[in-house]
Parts: C-alpha cells; sequence; structure tokens
C-alpha cells in the first residue's frame, strides 16, 4: 500500500521520474509484469484505476533491497511503525 501511495504522490506532484526501493517481491512483480494475479482483493482496485493508469507516464525505476541487509531501511521502518501518519517531502 505503501508503494501505492509514493507512486501517486509522485504523480500528484509532477514527479514524473521515480526511483522506488523496496523489500517488497509483490511491489516488484507488480511494477515488472503489471499483473494483478498476486494481489490481494481489496487492493486490486486501487492498483487498476488509481496507480496502472498512471504508470505509462512516469519513468521509473525500482530495485528490491531485502529489510534485513538494509540498515537504513530497518531504521526507516521503525519510525514509520512508531509515526501516527504520514508524512511527506515535497523537495524532488
Amino acid at each position: 500500500m505503501a508503494a501505492f501511495l509514493v507512486i501517486e504522490h509522485a504523480y500528484h506532484n509532477g514527479w514524473h521520474n521515480l526511483w522506488l526501493e523496496t523489500d517488497s517481491r509483490l511491489v516488484v512483480h507488480l511494477l515488472t509484469y503489471r499483473d494483478v494475479l498476486n494481489l490481494p482483493w481489496f487492493l486490486c482496485q486501487k492498483w487498476i484505476f488509481d496507480v496502472q493508469a498512471k504508470l505509462p507516464y512516469m519513468n521509473f525505476n525500482f530495485t528490491c533491497t531485502f529489510r534485513e541487509n538494509n540498515r537504513a531501511a530497518i531504521f526507516m521502518a521503525e519510525i514509520g511503525r512508531h509515526h501516527p501518519g504520514f508524512t511527506w517531502c515535497n523537495i524532488p
């Protein structure tokens, strides 16, 4: 879900060049093959109508980094776990 929100936020702010780093194989699969076969049913509509419609207008790079080997990701996950809401940094 966080990847979907980031893609939408980048698109609405005019940031059409995006590098997304994730620890989710599912997100990488969705961005690579654009199919929803492995996507939970409650996210299918959001993916198809909100996110997938924006992808042709964006230049995308993405990497999958496993969180166990990535101290920065562990640090950011801990911040996110204790933060009550969203915080956006609007600097491209």
